[in-house]
């Protein structure tokens, strides 16, 4: 469960970029103000520093129940998140 939401977290930062490139916004206030002050590249390395810090204290915690549901729902909102930039991609940038 934490590989597929690093997994999507990667993706969501490879689309957001290809979404950024075609003239998108960062939609998260904290990540666009990483990418106004740092550009594209200090956005990916909080983008991953964010995911990996994230995860590492989940996994701390993984016995726990609402741990598990936690990783649950957030693998749950990257997956949608994903279908989301799929839908951005090709339907409205074409």
């Amino acid at each position: 469960l934490a590989g597929g939401i690093f997994l999507l977290s990667i993706l969501d930062l490879v689309f957001t970029l290809v979404h950024l490139a075609a003239g998108g916004k960062e939609a998260n206030p904290v990540m666009d103000w990483f990418l106004t002050w740092g550009g594209t590249d200090a956005f990916s390395v909080a983008k991953i520093l964010f995911t990996v810090v994230g995860l590492l204290v989940l996994l701390v915690h993984v016995k726990f129940d609402r741990v598990r549901s936690l990783m649950r729902f957030a693998f749950g909102v990257y997956a949608l998140l994903f279908i989301f930039h799929l839908y951005v991609m090709y339907v409205r940038i074409g």
